[in-house]
């Protein structure tokens, strides 16, 4: 027994190919979701097709009936990784399905990643960000608060944990 798990052997596996079901058509591309399976059964329900992406191959959205094809992503800890094998998996549904597709992300971590490397994810995927600016602003309450502050938005004042214990 070499140490490795039946299902860290299949993830590697599926980090090389992208497996998709054949029922899926270039007249209606799915969306590669790049979330847990609260996005995977809300988009399924509205009936967008979906590759599913996620670092653990045993991810219970993988198994969602909503999931019509899976992505093994090598995990966070390792970000120049997964962005190599999300732009191999963009590069690989470009070429079935004749052109970009969407990409969607359900947190912080995916935006953040998505905008640092916008221009070339944007060879192979279509997604929707604001500008640099307004994105960095938007990750952290802290950096959010200056910015609208610089910009005098209307938000509520904000308060450091240092102003409350004055």
């Amino acid at each position: 027994h070499s140490g490795v798990t039946y299902a860290h052997r299949i993830g590697e596996g599926m980090r090389e190919r992208l497996k998709v079901r054949n029922a899926l058509s270039r007249e209606r591309p799915p969306v590669l979701l790049v979330a847990g399976p609260v996005l995977v059964r809300t988009l399924g329900i509205a009936g967008i097709p979906l590759v599913v992406a996620a670092s653990d191959a045993t991810a219970p959205e993988f198994f969602s009936r909503y999931c019509d094809g899976r992505r093994v992503l090598a995990a966070r800890e390792q970000p120049e990784a997964l962005l190599r094998d999300l732009i191999a998996a963009g590069d690989q549904l470009v070429a079935r399905f004749g052109r970009r597709l969407p990409l969607m992300y359900g947190d912080d971590f995916m935006l953040e990643l998505v905008c640092a490397h916008r221009h070339l994810l944007a060879e192979r995927f279509l997604f929707l960000l604001p500008d640099p600016e307004v994105a960095e602003a938007l990750l952290a309450k802290d950096r959010f608060q200056a910015f609208a502050s610089e910009r005098q938005l209307p938000v509520p004042r904000g308060l450091s944990w240092q102003e409350l214990a004055d």
